[in-house]
């Protein structure tokens, strides 16, 4: 008998035969976390002295914030966040020689955005959406991704570029301590596999404890590479995953009642990450994530914002949204499962 959970980190997957499978970008490196893309590259420039400042929105993952200032950049706080008019945002910066911008598709909801007009280096983020047209099509300085927050891989960073030659930063070497950390990694990807097959008698505290004790050490040492493990997952992950995830949104929204949540939506052609919802409160949002997470579905709050004097509109929104998974694991019966535990969740606030 097999144990119904949504969410969380991913378990190793065999996938049905397919014959058409992911492409990554052209003109890339493969680093061993998303942190470790960006960390490279900012190293590099700051090494040439061609870069000062980067301008990160207030809306992020400020653990990865923490590891950018670690690279001894000057950080900026501009306030883009999901709901924000970002063109018109950045329009209003006064950049200054050695600037950098950092915009991010957020849950994979922004379409195309022309850089061509903005008087600084432009670094793209599509961890949310690592296969969309924008993604392809960027015309960004450099582009960056976290790989395993979209493919189950366990580990994965990509910098890439479809403007500058990507061989002028040092290519990244593998170090057997990151080779140690991502077949750690695996084994809990095959124990979590183990675990919801009732294969054996799999502990899941061990497994998380695996997953914790790793996710600490991701990026916290040199840049390392993708590891040889992630690249052989990778050639067998078919295209078919980011069609499933989509179907799977179009699903869950049709079926999640919005009396007391409405749905972040996104712009025409947009492929959604997750299905985001947004709550009258932080109370009601916090009630339903618990009674989800009783149900042993895992929803993710995504960021939850450090900086005290942040945008009134960022901070709100952080504490108002919840987002459910939707990715290729779950099929139209689970999702319609899931929407059944949201609906039954939100009569009751």
């Amino acid at each position: 008998m097999t144990i119904k959970e949504i969410g969380s980190n991913f378990h190793t997957y065999t996938f049905p035969k397919e014959t058409d499978f992911i492409s990554c970008h052209k003109n890339a490196y493969y680093y061993g976390c998303g942190r470790c893309a960006i960390n490279a590259l900012i190293k590099y420039h700051l090494k040439i002295k061609l870069w000062k400042r980067l301008f990160v929105p207030e809306y992020y993952c400020y653990e990865v914030i923490d590891s950018i200032k670690s690279t001894g950049i000057e950080v900026v706080l501009y306030s883009d966040y999901p709901l924000a008019n970002d063109n018109a945002l950045i329009k209003t910066i006064k950049f200054q020689k050695g600037d950098v911008l950092l915009r991010m598709n957020y849950f994979g909801l922004r379409n195309f955005r022309d850089n061509s007009d903005i008087d600084a280096t432009v670094i793209e983020d599509h961890s949310h959406d690592l296969f969309s047209d924008w993604a392809y099509k960027s015309n960004a300085d450099w582009c960056v991704a976290s790989l395993r927050k979209t493919i189950p891989i366990p580990d994965g960073g990509i910098l890439w570029s479809t403007k500058n030659d990507i061989s002028c930063i040092e290519e990244p070497i593998s170090y057997s301590d990151h080779s140690k950390l991502s077949k750690d990694r695996c084994l809990a990807m095959n124990m979590k596999k183990m675990y919801l097959d009732s294969v054996g008698n799999v502990d899941k505290k061990g497994f998380l404890e695996i997953f914790r004790r790793t996710e600490e050490k991701l990026g916290s040492r040199k840049c390392p590479a993708l590891s040889s493990v992630s690249k052989e997952m990778i050639k067998n992950i078919p295209i078919s995953i980011i069609q499933k995830k989509y179907d799977n949104y179009i699903r869950l929204a049709k079926l999640i009642s919005q009396e007391k949540c409405t749905i972040l939506k996104g712009e025409n052609h947009a492929s959604p990450f997750s299905l985001v919802l947004l709550f009258n409160s932080m109370h009601d949002r916090n009630a339903i994530r618990e009674a989800l997470k009783k149900n042993k579905i895992y929803s993710t709050v995504l960021w939850e914002i450090r900086n005290e004097v942040a945008n009134d509109d960022v901070i709100g929104f952080s504490k108002r949204m919840l987002s459910l998974p939707i990715d290729f694991r779950y099929s139209g019966s689970d999702i319609s499962w899931m929407s059944q535990i949201v609906n039954n969740e939100l009569l009751k606030i």
